[in-house]
């Protein structure tokens, strides 16, 4: 039984570790720019994290709901699950891309942003933007293979 545990939680741990290790790429990606670049990789990788954590709900609940169903041994439940989840994943990223201005000002703001590094960070958050569907795609994707006790497959 721990064994099968262990299993399961040790790539589930390796996999929450993956959203801040992409932020640590663009930020070495970057070392050999200005201070002022790499602080904006910095702040915009900050804004980021905290964005997409917020929908951590998303692989969660997809995880509980495919794990039942997948108990049940339910493959209509299972396949519906998995629909639903990109569904609403592309809902949420298109609603975060009409928002994308105000959600940076409002970060901006938050963050107390000097106006001296605020073009580099807005460079940085617009162009990173254009992952909010990959992402919120994945943390679906990612949260339906550990409900059919899939752990491996997410880290791929």
């Amino acid at each position: 039984m721990n064994k099968e545990i262990l299993r399961l939680a040790i790539p589930n741990i390796i996999s929450n570790i993956s959203v801040p290790l992409l932020s640590t790429v663009d930020t070495l990606l970057m070392g050999r720019m200005s201070a002022a670049h790499l602080g904006a990789v910095g702040i915009g990788s900050m804004i980021f994290n905290f964005i997409y954590w917020n929908f951590g709900f998303l692989r969660m609940g997809t995880t509980g709901m495919t794990a039942q169903a997948f108990g049940r041994n339910d493959t209509k439940s299972i396949s519906d699950i998995l629909g639903r989840a990109s569904l609403l994943a592309f809902i949420l990223a298109i609603i975060i891309m009409i928002f994308q201005i105000p959600l940076y000002y409002l970060s901006a703001y938050l963050m107390n942003v000097q106006s001296s590094h605020d073009p580099l960070i807005a460079e940085y958050f617009y162009t990173r933007m254009w992952a909010a569907p990959a992402t919120l795609a994945l943390y679906g994707l990612m949260g339906w293979f550990f409900g059919m006790q899939n752990a491996v497959i997410p880290l791929a």
